[in-house]
């Protein structure tokens, strides 16, 4: 099926190419008729065209034709510009990503699923380890985030993972310097926080607040030198 998915654009490699030029000539390659002296790997391709058929449509042209034939395309999420935007840092956004849709193993998804059986949160050992708990609710998480909106010049005053997040996204818009270091910040401070829980819990070695908010600090310090060094040099 993938080198059905190659031919149809022409694209892949010089046996397509080839393929193309002398095999098909000019012909569409949903009716090029079996011959007998096509070898035995292409005439196996061409017997796949019914089953290819119910999954590509006829007339792609394009790679990108033929992945929007076959994926399954979903409405935007209302939080996808915290994530993916010019500045992101791809570990960090990836990890934000699976705490968006709560897919990360904290441990009471781990104690839903019969994996573990002990629940309370690693920093402050008071909390069950939720997502909402350990990324807002929790002592260390609270510290981080009154810390990163007040260097910036803002209050923290959320009472909820969702209604910080729904404030995010109604205020964090544009290009702007803030909006830019908000989400820098704010998805480094996710990605630091799950580092560390995960350093506590497999190497029982631990950081503190302030060292986890000036790590965070040299991160968005680190990417908006690199933009500016970049525009410099262009």
């Amino acid at each position: 099926m993938s080198l059905i998915k190659n031919i149809l654009p022409g694209e892949g490699s010089l046996w397509v190419a080839w393929l193309r030029s002398y095999m098909f000539n000019t012909n569409d390659f949903w009716y090029v008729v079996v011959k007998t002296n096509m070898s035995w790997s292409l005439k196996q391709i061409l017997k796949l065209r019914t089953e290819a058929s119910s999954i590509l449509p006829s007339n792609s042209k394009k790679v990108c034709d033929i992945w929007n034939g076959i994926r399954v395309k979903n409405p935007k999420v209302h939080w996808h510009s915290l994530l993916w935007f010019p500045l992101l840092i791809p570990k960090h956004s990836l990890i934000a990503w699976m705490i968006f849709l709560d897919r990360l193993p904290t441990k009471e998804r781990l104690h839903r699923m019969g994996v573990d059986n002990e629940c309370h949160c690693i920093f402050c050992g008071a909390g069950i380890e939720t997502r909402n708990h350990l990324f807002f609710e929790c002592p260390v998480a609270t510290a981080l985030w009154f810390a990163i909106f007040s260097l910036n010049g803002l209050r923290f005053r959320h009472l909820s993972w969702d209604s910080l997040y729904d404030w995010d996204v109604a205020t964090w818009k544009g290009i702007s310097l803030l909006t830019s270091i908000m989400k820098i910040s704010s998805n480094a401070l996710i990605y630091i926080i799950w580092k560390e829980r995960n350093k506590r819990f497999f190497q029982c070695h631990a950081s503190t607040v302030e060292a986890m908010f000036s790590t965070i600090k040299e991160i968005v310090g680190f990417q908006l030198r690199a933009v500016v060094n970049a525009s410099t040099v262009d």
